[in-house]
């Protein structure tokens, strides 16, 4: 019973440091959510308080984003993260002279182009030949 009620109030400090980070015009937010939306929020959000695993796939009106870091420490305390080599496909030795191997008909090509938005964290660290290839996708 004590282990219970220390997960639930380390649950509850977590929850409280989220929400005094957030502005109020994100916290009411969710009174925006129509029906589905806000039973889709509450399933993520009690896996997350759970720490149950899982998968989420989100469709609606929107852009795609995609999330990258370059270097693995970074991805490994972001959930479901992933390096650019990872998640682009980019080889991590590449030089002037690099193509990139990656069918123009493939998934992650069409994911590419029909990104909006690509975050790179840490884009400083990445080889500027590594960047020209998505410029010149």
């Amino acid at each position: 019973m004590k282990t219970l009620r220390r997960k639930i109030l380390k649950q509850f400090q977590m929850l409280q440091k989220m929400i005094s980070s957030m502005s109020e015009e994100d916290i009411l937010l969710q009174r925006k959510l129509n029906v589905q939306q806000n039973r889709a929020y509450h399933i993520i959000l009690e896996r997350v308080y759970s720490n149950k695993s899982g998968a989420f796939f989100i469709d609606g009106p929107g852009c795609i984003a995609l999330a990258t870091a370059s270097s693995a420490v970074t991805t490994s305390i972001l959930p479901g993260g992933r390096t650019s080599h990872s998640c682009l496909k980019i080889t991590i030795d590449i030089d002037e002279n690099f193509t990139w191997n990656i069918s123009k008909q493939s998934s992650l090509a069409t994911l590419i182009r029909d990104s909006k938005l690509i975050v790179w964290d840490e884009v400083s660290m990445a080889k500027k030949t590594r960047l020209k290839l998505l410029i010149h996708f």
